[in-house]
Order: structure tokens, then sequence, then C-alpha cells
């Protein structure tokens, strides 16, 4: 045997096993990036679906107020006026804008709003309300 073979055996690189530093840090890298994106869509996930209730609980709002105004025997006058018209826990605001038309009926337009911030509105519905 050789003095050579002694100090620095040789190997065959087909038989070696395991991952070098290197290799280690790309798949940590990947990993770390592939784990901030996730996150970053489920928080857009989450921003998502709040504004879709939110609208929606506005849009029921806006419904009742047309139906509540659709079941009152007097017509409401023509104009603008706004009321509180929560739905749970969930406060908005409906502004409800007024139209004579011709035959006695009424045009009704519902924005619905949360009451700290006018804008950007939440929900619009149109209804007619007709006399009894």
């Amino acid at each position: 045997m050789s003095a050579n073979a002694l100090v620095c055996p040789t190997r065959d690189r087909r038989h070696q096993r395991g991952l070098s530093l290197i290799e280690v840090l790309v798949a940590v890298a990947i990993m770390a990036f592939a784990l901030t994106a996730i996150s970053r869509a489920t928080g857009l996930l989450a921003g998502t679906n709040d504004a879709v209730r939110d609208r929606s609980l506005a849009l029921l709002s806006a419904q009742n107020r047309i139906v509540e105004l659709q079941i009152d025997t007097a017509l409401p006058a023509p104009g603008t006026a706004r009321a509180p018209c929560p739905q749970g826990a969930h406060a908005f605001t409906c502004e409800t804008q007024t139209v004579a038309l011709t035959g006695g009926a009424r045009r009704v337009t519902v924005q619905v709003y949360r009451p700290s911030q006018p804008h950007p509105r939440l929900a619009t519905l149109q209804g007619v309300v007709e006399p009894q």
C-alpha cells in the first residue's frame, strides 16, 4: 500500500451519500421564499373575506330598509334621510334618497356606509314604494 493511499483515501463519487452545505442552503432559501408567499396569500385571502362579508351585510341592510318602507302604510317623503341600520354586531349607516314618481309612487335609493367612513359605499339598492 502506498503512503498516498493512507493519507488521502479515494472514494467513488457514486457511493457518496448526503447533501452538501450549498445544497441544503439552497433548499432552505427556496422553502423560506415559498412560506413567505403562502403567508402573504393567506393574509390577502383573509382581507378579501372580510370585505365580502361587510358588503353582504350592507346589502342585507339596504334590502331591509326598502322592505320597511314598502310595508309602512305612509309613503316616505321626498328627500334624503340618514339612519343607523346595523346587522348584528356590525354597525352601518343607511342613506335613503326618495324621489316622487308619477301616480304617487316613490323611487327609493338606499346607500350603505360604515358610520365612521362615508366612503367607500358598501352597497346601493333601488326600489319602488307604491301607495297602499
